[in-house]
């Protein structure tokens, strides 16, 4: 069953917490997904997913090559909320500042990788889909 109740239970101000840790200093933010409970890298990954979703339809969508494929307008979101909460908020309340390419040396586009990667090796599968009433 699907159900946006997990955000009353999830703190998005930790999700954030670790998007700048992993910003400051990505072994640290990798260190820590050893020591991360089931629950908080379910919920890293679904705010990710949340967060990114947001950037996915209008007017976002509108500032950028409209030639753009589905994986470059993921790519494009990945890069806006793995920059952090600050530039997350400015790209909300400024569409136009939506960047045009994805800086693929930013480590925005490997947290929900390494995410999924250390929920796979400790609990053999892939973490719950979004929303997902686990």
């Amino acid at each position: 069953m699907d159900t946006e109740a997990w955000k009353h239970d999830a703190d998005s101000a930790e999700f954030w917490a670790m998007v700048d840790l992993a910003r400051r200093d990505y072994g640290a933010f990798t260190a820590s997904l050893e020591e991360a409970d089931r629950r908080r890298l379910i919920r890293f990954t679904w705010w990710f997913e949340y967060f990114q979703s947001t950037l996915r339809d209008q007017p976002y969508v509108d500032t950028g090559d409209p030639a753009l494929s589905e994986d470059a307008l993921d790519d494009l979101a990945d890069d806006v909320v793995g920059r952090g909460k600050a530039f997350y908020d400015d790209v909300l309340a400024h569409p136009e500042r939506m960047p045009e390419k994805a800086d693929f040396d930013d480590p925005a586009h490997d947290m929900q990788y390494d995410v999924h990667q250390a929920y796979f090796a400790r609990y053999g599968e892939v973490p719950p889909p979004y929303g997902h009433d686990y």
